[in-house]
């Protein structure tokens, strides 16, 4: 598996605004530059969706916990009032 480590794309100036480093070569040369660029985004994005699958997994069995210690909890309840209920009429 790759790293998900973002990456700088060498493409853009430092000062991070939006305009191409003027590179002294061919066309092709720059076209390679943002082949490049367009391939480590679709590595980042790739990773990105895994990390989204995996944090959407730990969601749902946290919830599956929530619901069932809520459960437990409901349980303890009514055997509490159960109990409460015995004691009422114990006392009478």
């Amino acid at each position: 598996m790759k790293s998900c480590k973002p990456r700088i794309f060498s493409a853009y100036a430092p000062s991070g605004l939006c305009r191409p480093i003027h590179v002294t070569g061919s066309k092709a040369q720059s076209c390679t530059l943002e082949s490049q660029a367009n391939q480590q985004l679709a590595e980042r994005i790739s990773c990105l969706e895994q990390e989204v699958t995996r944090h959407q997994e730990e969601a749902g069995r946290a919830q599956q916990e929530v619901e069932r210690l809520l459960d437990i909890l409901r349980e303890m309840e009514n055997e509490k009032n159960d109990k409460d209920k015995k004691i009422h009429d114990l006392e009478r």
